[in-house]
């Protein structure tokens, strides 16, 4: 429910609006006496960490995301009748939810994988580990997740409470994205231009800039979700657009281009 109330506050006000409004509720909670370590750490997100930083905390996978939305700062943008709107859609969400037969971990994560058209070397450097640990993690017959893969698996949107059954929420991968990549710039991107460009492999003029962004500083979570996206919409499989994102880095020529490549 944290995430669903972190996309709609993403929605509804920009990135200084948001940081402004927590860092009030942070100032106000502390000269009340109600403090704690995540409110502390949420301080210093607010005010220092890089814009795509907190939209990966506020939206992402994982179990540091998580943790730091149950004690969420940006109490107040959302108004009571969206607050319930958003509650609904989860309740009728979740209601609809397919509880899905289990599996060991090893095949849940191929699966995801060949899915979202990723080779093992692509998803090791995605995920910054060697082909071997791939190759090991996907020939695993546990049911449980080493605590030193969380970050490896969270790369395919998989969240290690729920890995066995490979439960996915949707989300707007592409919005984010674009949103991440317009940071700094006087040109904004969106999501449609975001789009457009991995559906070609070609630049889309005047947006250079947001898109060697999105190459070089964007999450590879983020990546993989705005791919994923992409495809979808596009009705064809990830790997073309994976082939186009090579593409794409090769012309923009940056410094992240091998990571591509495979």
């Amino acid at each position: 429910m944290a995430l669903w109330l972190a996309e709609a506050v993403l929605q509804m006000a920009d990135l200084p609006t948001i940081r402004a409004v927590s860092l009030s509720n942070l100032e106000r909670w502390k000269a009340k006496g109600t403090w704690g370590r995540a409110y502390e750490e949420w301080r210093q997100i607010m005010e220092q960490a890089p814009d795509h930083e907190l939209i990966h905390i506020m939206t992402g996978d994982g179990d540091e995301p998580n943790r730091l939305r149950q004690s969420a700062p940006y109490a107040g943008i959302i108004d009571e009748e969206t607050r319930l709107k958003v509650y609904e859609r989860h309740r009728e969400a979740s209601a609809k939810n397919i509880i899905l037969e289990p599996e060991s971990l090893g095949q849940s994560v191929k699966r995801r994988r060949r899915a979202l058209g990723l080779t093992q070397q692509r998803f090791a450097n995605l995920a910054e580990v060697s082909r071997r640990t791939v190759r090991r993690l996907e020939a695993s017959n546990a049911c449980s997740l080493d605590p030193l893969l969380f970050d490896v698996v969270s790369v395919l949107g998989l969240n290690v409470d729920t890995l066995p059954l490979v439960a996915r929420q949707k989300k707007k991968g592409l919005w984010m994205a674009a949103r991440s990549s317009s940071i700094g710039y006087g040109t904004e991107i969106n999501e449609d231009q975001l789009r457009q460009a991995l559906a070609t492999g070609e630049a889309v003029k005047g947006f250079e800039s947001n898109l060697r962004y999105f190459l070089e500083e964007v999450p590879a979570q983020m990546v993989v979700m705005a791919i994923e996206e992409t495809a979808q919409l596009e009705s064809v499989h990830p790997a073309r657009i994976w082939s186009n994102l090579t593409k794409l880095a090769a012309e923009l020529r940056g410094t992240r281009a091998l990571l591509w490549a495979y």
